[in-house]
This record gives C-alpha cells, structure tokens and sequence, in this order.
C-alpha cells in the first residue's frame, strides 16, 4: 500500500499492526525528533539515554502494536508509552529531583523560544529568558516537568495529557496553572512586557 504525508497517523499504524514496516517507517520519521526533544529535557540533557529511550518507544510501539485501539489519538498512545518509559527511567535512576540543563536541550525545539526577534539585544535577552526557564523547569518533580512539556513543547491537548498521564483533565489544568504561576514568580525580574 503505497503513502503520502496526508496519511493519518492511526490509518498508519493499523498498517503497521499489519506488519507494514513502511508505515512504522513514515510514522518514526514523523515522531522521532520531536520525541527525542522530549526525552533529552525528561532526562536533563541526557542525549545517549535520550536516543536508547527514542529506539526504546519505538521498538515498544512494534511489540505492542496488537494493542492500539483505532478509536485512539496515535500521538497519545505514542507520548503514553515515552512517558512511561520516563517513569521508568526515573524509578531507575531513584533520582527525583536534580536534573541539569545543558545547551542542547536550550538549543532543541522549543515553543517558548519561537519567535525571536529580528534585534540582535532581543535574541540574547530572550536566549538568557529561555535559560532561566529551563533553570526552574530543572527544579520541577518529573511529573510537573512532564506536565509541562506535554503541554508547552509537544503542544498536546489538556485532555490528551490526563490520558498519557491518568491524572484527571481538572487537575492537570489546576498543576499546569500552578506551574506557570510559579515559573512566573520565578521569572519575574525579566520584565517581559508586551509590546
């Protein structure tokens, strides 16, 4: 069966429970990026770790294919399987709370960082904004910091959050607003008026 970029994601992925592994193909390459993004600011910067857990997801998502269900948002079965890979992670490690940032994960895809101005003062200005968000984001549990990330990064929807997560829609929106609250208090010196 031949595909296109207008290809759903789930008509995909029933291919692949039917051992297409061309459609396991077009789907890594659709998701593989952003995903590793993901994992490197999960995993503070961790970029070998970050790749093992990208390959991990994706072997995972073949393995497991028998159990997508159609009536299911691909990308939420997806981010399900790397959160829970995260999860894993952070049980193994028996690390909670001390990630650090380093300049690739500043430098990888992110939400908050795209629209920079044209102003040379306005760049460095929003790349040291950016910094210092990633800096409060480090001292985040890992399940605010997923919550986060789902949301700002991977642009995931409230409700596809409380899916991935099994933390009810309500209280996904009350932590996420206690975050931006938070990270808004922390950031508060920066003064970034709208123009």
């Amino acid at each position: 069966m031949a595909f296109n970029d207008q290809t759903s994601d789930e008509t995909l992925m029933a291919r692949v429970k039917h051992g297409d592994i061309s459609a396991m193909t077009i789907l890594y390459e659709r998701y593989n990026r952003p995903l590793l993004a993901f994992f490197r600011r999960m995993l503070g910067g961790d970029h070998a770790t970050a790749e093992d857990m990208l390959q991990e997801t994706f072997v995972r998502l073949i393995d497991r294919a028998g159990l997508y269900r159609s009536d299911r948002k691909f990308s939420t079965y997806l981010y399900c399987i790397a959160y829970n890979l995260c999860k894993n992670e952070y049980r193994h490690r028996g690390v909670r709370k001390k990630y650090h940032v380093n300049n690739e994960m500043l430098q990888s895809k992110a939400n908050i960082s795209a629209n920079i101005a044209d102003d040379p003062h306005e760049d460095v200005a929003h790349r040291l904004f950016t910094r210092a968000v990633f800096e409060e984001l480090r001292k985040l549990n890992p399940e605010k910091k997923s919550l986060f990330l789902l949301r700002y990064q991977q642009e995931l929807s409230i409700g596809e959050i409380a899916e991935i997560t099994g933390v009810a829609a309500g209280t996904v929106k009350s932590r996420l607003f206690h975050i931006s609250r938070r990270l808004a208090q922390a950031l508060q010196h920066f003064h970034m008026d709208e123009k």
